[in-house]
């Protein structure tokens, strides 16, 4: 939530727990992950400076262990986990960032990309390319898998398209 707490659901028709413990009281939750492969395991991010801003639990969220060391002091918006390669990419204040260890140590991610406000992440698996939704500098699609080229689209395509009612 934006007040810096996080419910769990079990399983569908049971109540949520409030699962928060370990993480930045007050502090806007912006994003959160759940691995495919264990719904145990998850990160969020946080919102704000002056605290840590990316987190992981493996106990679904019974406890939260900071992850943010390395990454600059600046708001955390969006984290997605690529199944296939164990890859996350977080998006950042400061552009992405991504980590090969679960969030042991992060670099700079996406030659190209700009350096700017990243507010959110959608990874489609399928075609393995990430596209970051900038403040200002529009939605960029990057390649994240070895062989996978990004194209543009034709000219005159509806990237969008509304249907009348």
């Amino acid at each position: 939530t934006d007040q810096g707490t996080v419910y769990v659901r079990a399983t569908t028709g049971t109540p949520f727990t409030l699962r928060s413990a370990g993480l930045p009281a007050g502090a806007a939750i912006t994003g959160i992950a759940v691995d495919p492969r264990d719904s145990g395991h998850a990160w969020c991010t946080v919102s704000g400076t002056g605290t840590p801003h990316v987190f992981r639990t493996t106990d679904a969220g019974a406890s939260w262990t900071d992850i943010s060391s390395g990454l600059p002091d600046l708001p955390a918006y969006s984290i997605v986990i690529d199944d296939k390669s164990r890859m996350l990419y977080l998006a950042t204040f400061q552009g992405v960032f991504a980590s090969t260890n679960d969030g042991a140590s992060w670099t700079r991610f996406g030659v190209g990309l700009p350096n700017v406000l990243s507010f959110d992440l959608v990874l489609d698996e399928a075609r393995g390319i990430l596209a970051v939704a900038t403040y200002g500098r529009g939605v960029w699609e990057i390649a994240v898998r070895p062989g996978v080229t990004v194209t543009a689209p034709p000219p005159g395509a509806a990237l969008f398209s509304q249907s009348a009612r």
